[in-house]
């Protein structure tokens, strides 16, 4: 059930809040940020019943390319994802819990096409290498 929504706007942003319950009857409030050139997605949060910041996604325009998402417990980051894409596609992924780094995914491409895939463990070291051999026929 909708409780509120409503638009703000700043010099370069544009904001769209949105304020629901959950299942167990709590307000939740999500917040979404656009840039006002262009409309382009930037960031996206949600607060819980306190008001409290409860996660916060930075995207690169798209809702397709999360650069980085972050999840609070109690006001503290509790886990975060990095990504970090070039022409669209996801290259790394890095994932951290209370600060420190629990893994790392790399995704490489030979003609746009992932090719390869390495899983690394908190000690940064491959755990996982997967390697496609794709093989095109007309």
């Amino acid at each position: 059930m909708q409780v509120c929504y409503y638009n703000e706007a700043t010099d370069k942003y544009l904001f769209t809040v949105n304020q629901t319950f959950d299942e167990k009857g709590k307000v939740r409030k999500f917040v979404t940020k656009y840039s006002k050139t262009d409309t382009s997605l930037v960031e996206n949060y949600m607060y819980d019943d306190k008001d409290s910041l409860v996660y916060r996604i930075t995207y690169d325009g798209d809702w397709k390319f999360p650069l980085e998402s972050i999840h609070y417990k109690k006001g503290k980051e509790n886990y975060k994802t990095i990504n970090l894409y070039e022409n669209g596609k996801l290259l790394t992924r890095t994932q951290y819990n209370r600060g420190k780094m629990t893994g790392r995914k790399e995704f490489r491409y030979e003609n746009d096409i992932l090719s390869e895939f390495i899983s690394y463990n908190r000690k940064n070291e491959i755990s996982e290498r997967i390697s496609l051999n794709i093989q095109m026929y007309n």
